[in-house]
C-alpha cells in the first residue's frame, strides 16, 4: 500500500482514537514517523491515555538512567570538604582553567603529565576518586576524567 492510501490514513486515525501512541502505530503500519505524525497530528488524546503513555516514559527514562555509563554506583557518597583548603582551591582552580566541572562529573586537560599526576593525586586525597585517564596521541594531550562529583 501507498503511504497516502486513504485506508491506510484511516487505520493511523483508528489507532490513535483508540489510545496507541504514535511509535505503536509506527510498527503497526510500517511507515515512518513523520508520515504517521502528519496524519495523527490532529487527534488529541484523552488525559488518561495521555497520562498513562507519561509515566511509560517516565519507566524508560528511569531504566535507561540505570544503564548509563558515569553514573555513581547507589550508595556511593563523595565526601564533602568542609572547608576551602590550599588543596581544593588548587584543584578548582585546575579544573577550572583547564578543564570542566559539571553536575555529573569533572574532566582535566594538560599536556603536562606531571600536573595531571598532582590532580589526580590531590583528587584521591580529597574525594578519594580515581580518574579515567585518556591520551590523545596525536596532541599529546591527557585527559583525566572524574564521575559522581
Amino acid at each position: 500500500m501507498h503511504k497516502t492510501a486513504p485506508l491506510l490514513i484511516q487505520r493511523c486515525k483508528t489507532l490513535r482514537r483508540r489510545g496507541f501512541s504514535l511509535g505503536v502505530i509506527v510498527r503497526v503500519v510500517h511507515l515512518s514517523k513523520t508520515t504517521v505524525y502528519g496524519h495523527i497530528r490532529d487527534i488529541n488524546l484523552s488525559p488518561k491515555i495521555r497520562n498513562r503513555l507519561n509515566q511509560s516514559s517516565i519507566r524508560q527514562l528511569i531504566a535507561f538512567n540505570h544503564k548509563r555509563k558515569g553514573k555513581c554506583l547507589p550508595g556511593r557518597i563523595v565526601p564533602k570538604p568542609k572547608e576551602w583548603l590550599y588543596d581544593l582551591i588548587y584543584l578548582v582552580a585546575h579544573f577550572m582553567f583547564d578543564g570542566e566541572i559539571r553536575s555529573h562529573g569533572s574532566v582535566y586537560s594538560n599536556r603536562n603529565g606531571a600536573l595531571i599526576n598532582e590532580v589526580r593525586i590531590l583528587m584521591k586525597k580529597a574525594f578519594n576518586l580515581e580518574p579515567y585517564i585518556y591520551l590523545n596521541k596525536e596532541t599529546g594531550v591527557y585527559k583525566i576524567s572524574y564521575h559522581c562529583i
